[in-house]
């Protein structure tokens, strides 16, 4: 009773809002905060531009992605179909503590163009596409952990061993997943029934088509990082081509918790601690708040697929 008690304060959303505005305070107290919107403000168009470029390309290639897992061969209507419902589920992914949330809902919007396929088919799609991106997410962190740790970065002591165990899980997932007769265990246990239900929708895809996905998400995770170096190039901050793919794989796979809403206050907090030092507490957090403005700024272009069809 304690326990469910306790599990409802800390998925409520409520707790969520408070925990980022404290975050954000935290963070921003000793900070210039009209000096920051000014930096902003001076944003050039042509900047904006780019990065709203990029996530287009980032949010074409998630389609592709996803559509690729489901259907194998996907033509232009199939990807245009994909594409709006990728919107679709990062736009709702802002009224949830976690983007992983619009995961659930993004589905849906399919369901009348493939009538053929079944609801179940089209959630595990959306489970599947999931289960590639973060497998490869975490594959570019150990990487990166790897590659920063060999040019004398420096990082939590802990951080290698986690990434290392999140790696070795991934592994085995995958081999289950392919290559042991699960059903034998089906109906001993709840845990066991969910982690056959996972296991079975990456089963069914062939391991050509697999692979394809894997290689799209890495191209994504390529794109998204370099588009935060950019931008703290953009504004003075300089983390470093380096640091910036050593650090950011560890900053975002933490901001995949639901501890924060859209990342706003975890994220600041996460900057700082990996880049103080590097640039002035200001330029980090301009940095920081820029990629979560456009972040949002993003997503309510998906709100546009709820009416434009």
């Amino acid at each position: 009773m304690v326990m469910k008690f306790i599990k409802r304060i800390l998925g409520s959303g409520w707790t969520k809002m408070i925990l980022s505005g404290v975050l954000l305070y935290l963070a921003f107290r000793k900070v210039e905060i009209l000096r920051l919107l000014e930096e902003l403000g001076k944003v050039e168009w042509w900047f904006l531009a780019l990065q709203a470029g990029m996530f287009v390309i980032l949010m074409g290639l998630g389609a592709w992605r996803w559509a690729g897992l489901i259907l194998g061969k996907v033509d232009l209507e199939d990807w245009k179909a994909f594409f709006r419902a990728t919107y679709l589920g990062v736009f709702y992914g802002i009224f949830f503590p976690t983007a992983v949330a619009g995961d659930a809902l993004k589905w849906a919007s399919l369901q009348k163009k493939y009538s053929t396929l079944t609801k179940a088919k089209l959630f595990g799609s959306v489970l599947a596409d999931r289960i590639v991106g973060l497998s490869t997410f975490i594959l570019v962190a150990v990487v990166a952990v790897t590659t920063g740790a060999m040019a004398g970065l420096s990082f939590p002591d802990y951080m290698p061993w986690l990434f290392g165990g999140l790696m070795a899980g991934v592994i085995g997932f995958y081999w289950l997943a392919t290559e042991l007769p699960l059903e034998k265990w089906s109906g001993k246990n709840r845990i066991a029934d969910k982690i056959i239900e996972i296991a079975s929708v990456l089963r069914v895809v062939e391991k050509k088509r697999l692979l394809r996905c894997l290689g799209l998400s890495m191209i994504c995770e390529i794109i998204w990082m370099g588009q935060i170096y950019l931008s703290s190039l953009y504004f003075g901050a300089d983390f470093g081509l380096i640091r910036s793919f050593a650090y950011l794989p560890a900053i975002y796979l933490v901001l995949v918790l639901p501890i924060s809403v859209a990342g706003f206050g975890a994220r600041e907090q996460l900057y700082l601690l990996f880049f103080e030092g590097i640039a002035s507490k200001e330029k980090i957090l301009v940095v920081s708040t820029f990629m979560g403005l456009i972040n949002v700024a993003n997503a309510l272009l998906g709100g546009l697929g709820l009416v434009i069809k």
